[in-house]
Formats: C-alpha cells, sequence, structure tokens
C-alpha cells in the first residue's frame, strides 16, 4: 500500500513539472518567444513562425532540437524521481548519509540507483552543450532584427530561466552520483532520499 507521504510528493512533483514545461518552452524557443523588430512594431509569434528567411529556420531548427532534448532530460528525471518515491523515503529522524549505509543491503536497488543516475547525468551534460549552442545560434538571429531592450531583457530573462534549471539538474545529478545517494530534482527544498520505502524494506 502507498503512504500518503509518497502521494504527497507525487502530487508535488507533476505541480512542479507544469511549471518547468511553460520554462523550458520560452527558455528554447528563444526565436520565437524573444520580441524582434517587424514593420515598425514587434512581430507576432506567428509572423516568427513563418518568416522564411533561411538563418531563421535554421536557428527554429535548433530550437526544436533543443526542446527534444531537455523533454528527454525531464522524461528521465520523472523516470528517476518516481523510483526514489517508491523505493526510497526521507526520514528526518535519520542522518542524510544513512541511506549509504542502509542501501548495501540492497544491491539490485543500490545497481539500479547508479544506472539511473550516470544516464541522468549524462542527459543534464548533453542539454548543456546543446542550451549553449541554441542560445549562441539564436542570439544572432534576433540581432537581424533587434528591436532594441525590447529584445534584449527578454532575451537575458528567458536565457537565465533555462541556465538555472539546467544548473540545478545538473548540480543534482552529480552530487547524487559522487556521493552515490538520490537527491530530488524537483522537490523544491532540500530533499535527501536517506532510507529504503517501508514497503519495500527487508523484514
Amino acid at each position: 500500500m502507498i503512504c500518503s507521504q509518497d502521494r504527497k510528493q507525487y502530487y508535488k512533483c507533476v505541480f512542479i513539472f507544469c511549471i518547468e514545461i511553460y520554462k523550458i518552452f520560452i527558455g528554447t524557443f528563444l526565436t520565437l518567444t524573444v520580441p524582434k523588430y517587424c514593420k515598425q512594431s514587434s512581430c507576432t509569434i506567428l509572423e516568427n513562425i513563418y518568416d522564411n528567411n533561411v538563418f531563421h529556420r535554421c536557428a527554429l531548427g535548433i530550437n526544436i532540437i533543443n526542446f527534444c532534448l531537455l523533454l528527454l532530460m525531464y522524461y528521465y528525471e520523472i523516470i528517476r524521481e518516481n523510483w526514489c518515491i517508491k523505493y526510497l523515503d526521507v526520514d528526518l529522524e535519520k542522518s542524510m548519509s544513512n541511506l549509504d549505509i542502509e542501501i548495501e543491503t540492497y544491491p539490485d536497488l543500490k545497481k539500479y540507483m547508479r544506472q539511473i543516475n550516470l544516464k541522468y547525468n549524462l542527459i543534464c551534460k548533453i542539454c548543456i552543450f546543446n542550451q549553449v549552442i541554441n542560445i549562441c545560434i539564436s542570439l544572432v538571429d534576433i540581432i537581424i532584427k533587434y528591436y532594441g531592450f525590447r529584445s534584449l531583457i527578454p532575451f537575458l530573462t528567458y536565457i537565465m530561466v533555462i541556465i538555472h534549471k539546467l544548473y540545478n539538474s545538473y548540480n543534482v545529478s552529480s552530487e547524487s552520483l559522487k556521493h552515490e545517494r538520490a537527491y530530488s530534482a524537483f522537490l523544491t527544498e532540500l530533499t535527501i532520499y536517506n532510507t529504503i520505502d517501508e514497503d519495500y524494506k527487508n523484514d
């Protein structure tokens, strides 16, 4: 039977994920969401979509690839978080390093936890590399139709939003891998799964 703590963690993760999807959309589709100059006014999103400039089409293609890679990262993030919620637990009465000792008696769980941490860390690195390329290409496309501060402020804001997300994800994946632990990627407060879930503990 699933305990109430698991359910609360699950619903909280779903809510945060819905907000995150909006963030990655504005942070990756920079050629669409950042205002640009069109006929003495700001380009609409539709005008940006149907802009047939060759470089713009290439930039938009890179935006799409970047968005898909981030969705893949979220897929691994959700798989990992659901596994942690199901098999691990947060016990404030135990030390943060308690899982280091406890999981040694669960070799299958330890092996799988390392595998998901490795995959998560790899996809985070790929997304960071691709995002750097995406920002550079999108910046050139925006400069072609630069609209002053109306372009600059949103561009910097959207970049900070996506960089903050990528930094947090990479930090969680690296620390989890380094210390063989399961840091939460979704729960906003510092959360470390530090014990095996009661439903899966050995007698």
